[in-house]
């Protein structure tokens, strides 16, 4: 069996996307030596992936949200003659005409008007046809769409309807072990660096609508003015610089919080470790979350989350995050406050954190994936 995986989201910047890509190809190529794969990434991509013998990496010049993924793609997929192409985004080539399996993270582009927001007019219509185009189209085509959660699946059937039974959900897992341990060196060593505070709540992510930064903003400036025990209690934001951050920019000066917020726009995972283990907590109430990463990775670093009751966010966490609304303020700002100084709540949402990952190991993931290549196509 030969497969091609469209893995384009590679491209030498981060995203969870490219974080999924990356793990996901790590730990298919620890778990199958039988099936031959050809990966194609993005040619800016340097990375090392070290996969076994079995696993081909070739390069594509364009991005995966491209014209030339519909028009030329496909008739470089069609030469490598494949038994399956699997595209880890929902965007595939109009000349392909073999099995496909696609995979589906939310429908943030369908769903969520300010997807592709604060651009020039012409170019934001244009891309509201692309996504309105290119998005039901792959529903169409595949023969089987896997999403890493119910929430995503449950969006298809409602969005797609005729097609709801192709969709099949397989969590993604979490590699939690080299989180768990932080050394003191280190984390001094990092704090010292970047001038961490000694006492934050983090958030990890983009600026883009679905984030909810604005209310988030707004909810610890809240909190603040209602609990003089948080006044020692800063907000880091590590954010990738998108189109939407001036937005967040201008609330926190207006909030009078620029003191008070601390921004980075660029860490390594180790130095993301350190700042996850240097937290008082995840600050996490996001919207349309396909799957939520930063919950399960704070969870191994022994930091608890608060995170928003919607999407895929409860379904992750279970019982083991404070959930509550990302729509009303004051709710996320007494959140922040029962999150930061209810010791014992405090304690019992670390330690089913701990044993919530145990749902959510990559093992598992492939062995399903691996099932459904060889007995669905």
């Amino acid at each position: 069996m030969r497969i091609v995986i469209d893995a384009r989201y590679l491209c030498g910047e981060y995203s969870g996307i490219a974080e999924y890509s990356e793990e996901y190809l790590k730990h298919l190529s620890d778990a199958d030596s039988t099936i031959e794969y050809i990966v194609y990434v993005h040619y800016n991509y340097k990375e090392e992936l070290n996969l076994k013998s079995n696993f081909t990496i070739k390069t594509f010049h364009a991005r995966p949200v491209s014209l030339a993924t519909v028009f030329e793609f496909g008739r470089v997929v069609q030469r490598e003659r494949p038994d399956i192409l699997h595209s880890l985004f929902p965007l595939t080539p109009l000349f392909y005409r073999g099995p496909l399996l696609v995979t589906i993270y939310d429908l943030q582009a369908l769903l969520v008007p300010e997807f592709t927001g604060r651009r020039p007019w012409p170019l934001r219509k244009a891309y509201d046809l692309f996504y309105g185009w290119a998005y039901p189209r792959a529903v169409r085509r595949a023969k089987y769409v896997h999403t890493v959660s119910e929430a995503t699946r449950r969006d298809i059937a409602r969005v797609f309807p005729r097609y709801a039974d192709r969709a099949i959900v397989v969590h993604p897992g979490i590699t939690a072990e080299p989180l768990m341990e932080c050394s003191p060196e280190l984390l001094e060593h990092i704090r010292r660096r970047f001038g961490l505070p000694d006492r934050y709540i983090l958030y990890i992510g983009s600026t883009r609508p679905n984030k909810n930064l604005p209310t988030m903003i707004r909810a610890y400036a809240l909190a603040l003015h209602d609990c003089p025990a948080l006044q020692n209690t800063s907000l880091v934001l590590v954010v990738s610089p998108d189109r939407f951050f001036a937005e967040c920019s201008r609330l926190i000066r207006g909030l009078k919080l620029s003191e008070r917020v601390q921004i980075y726009r660029s860490i390594t995972e180790e130095e993301k470790k350190a700042f996850y283990h240097g937290s008082q907590a995840l600050y996490l109430v996001t919207k349309f979350e396909g799957f939520g990463l930063p919950l399960l990775e704070a969870q191994a670093c022994g930091v608890p989350v608060l995170a928003a009751n919607h999407a895929a966010l409860p379904e992750i966490g279970g019982d083991s995050a404070l959930f509550v609304n990302p729509d009303d303020v004051r709710a996320v700002a007494d959140g922040l406050v029962r999150i930061l100084t209810d010791e014992p709540l405090r304690q019992s949402l670390i330690e089913k954190g701990r044993k919530n990952l145990n749902r959510f190991r990559w093992e598992k993931t492939i062995q399903t994936m691996l099932q459904i290549y060889k007995n669905l196509f």
